[in-house]
Formats: structure tokens, sequence, C-alpha cells
């Protein structure tokens, strides 16, 4: 309680550090906001804004933790605002704005955050985040293939990415490039069952989009791969 009086009063003491370990560790979320808001107008006026920085990232964090999004993203803003290249802002600003609807805006900030981060499994995820935002909420298939080709790229091995790729192939109506794609995920299949299942996929995708000896052919390499599928007689 002094330590409170004290900041709230003098704000720019050096026990705020005490203050806010003590907070923590009691888990008062209502104070430590308190506090938080008291040390970042301190800061405002005294003109560190460079000070306010690691402080308006912990309440944004705060203001998330008990469901505030849109004060959460207000605060990345601010923080934004002293330092546009700030990852976690980016990326986390990014998020909140998909959560409360904020498509076109939480896309260019992923876009930026793109622009910066080196770290592949972050670029990864950044770019899969984009490629449903592009896809779902934009209208734009282009971009979220592209986003998409980018984390294959990165994680060759990821089927479960390469089957979201698929689907926005399919979406477009690229049928030459969904089979090249299903045929690259039969390689990595571990039975010839599976592979031929795959086979079967491509020979649906040709047939629908009226190419009828590409889906023949891939026919036949199904047949070679599980000859006794009733469903390839």
């Amino acid at each position: 309680a002094t330590y409170l009086a004290l900041l709230l009063e003098l704000p720019g003491a050096p026990e705020y550090e005490r203050l806010v370990a003590i907070l923590r560790e009691h888990d008062d979320i209502r104070t430590l906001y308190r506090v938080y808001s008291a040390r970042l107008k301190y800061l405002d006026v005294e003109g560190e804004h460079k000070a306010r920085i690691p402080i308006l990232a912990e309440r944004a964090r705060l203001r998330r933790s008990i469901g505030d999004m849109r004060g959460a993203a207000r605060d990345f803003a601010t923080l934004l605002q002293i330092d546009p290249n700030h990852l976690e802002a980016l990326s986390e600003r990014a998020q909140l704005l998909e959560r409360v609807g904020d498509d076109r805006e939480a896309a260019e900030l992923l876009k930026s955050y793109l622009a910066l981060e080196a770290d592949p499994a972050k670029r990864a995820t950044a770019e899969l985040a984009l490629s449903h935002l592009m896809a779902d909420s934009l209208d734009d298939l282009q971009g979220a293939i592209e986003q998409l080709e980018h984390v294959v790229r990165q994680n060759p091995h990821d089927l479960e990415v390469r089957e979201r790729l698929l689907a926005l192939l399919v979406k477009a109506q690229r049928v030459d490039e969904a089979s090249v794609l299903i045929r690259e995920m039969a390689s990595m299949r571990k039975s010839d069952g599976e592979r031929a299942r795959d086979e079967l996929r491509i020979a649906s995708l040709q047939r629908e989009a009226g190419n009828r000896d590409a889906a023949v052919a891939s026919l036949r390499r199904a047949r070679q791969y599980d000859a006794l599928n009733l469903s390839l007689i």
C-alpha cells in the first residue's frame, strides 16, 4: 500500500520496479494496470518516449489477458508510433485486429512484420496467418497462394499446409498446379494405397476440367499402385 501510494503520487520514483514485481507476484491486475498507466503518463510528460515501449507492451499483454482486445491493440498501436519496426507489436496487433474483425489492417501489419522478420519458423507462422486472411476475408486468392507457397518452401514435408495450398489452387481452378502438388504429396506417402488415392484425386480434378487424357493417365498410375482397388475398374 505504501509503495502504491508513493508511486501514484510520484510515478517516477525508483520503487516502481519493486512494486510491479509485487503486483505480478500477487496477480493484482487492476492495480498493475493503474501503476502502468501512471508510469506511462509520467514518461510521456517527461518526453521519455523510448522508455514507454516496454511498459506499453506489458500493459497491452495485460489487457489482452483480461479480454480487452481493442485496448491491447491501441497500446500496441501507440508503441508502433514510437518504434514502427517493433516486431512483437506488429505481430500482436495484427492478431488482435483479426480477432476484432479488422482484417485489412491486420493483413497490412503482417506484411510489415514479414518485411522485417528473419526467423524462418516465425515467418512461416505469419505467412500462414496472412494467407488465411487473404483467402477467407479479403478475397485475394493469388496473394494467399503466394504466401502458402512460401510456407511450403520453408516446411516442405508439412502435408497439412500443402492440403491448404491445394484447396486454394483448386478454388482458383489452377488444375495443373494442383495436380503437381498432389503428386508431390503422393511421393511422401507411406503406402501404395495412399498414393493410389492421390492419383484418383488428380484424375477427378482433370476430368472435371475436361482433360480426359490426363485423367485416364492418372487412373492408370493409380492402378499400378493398387490394382485391387475396385473404384479403379
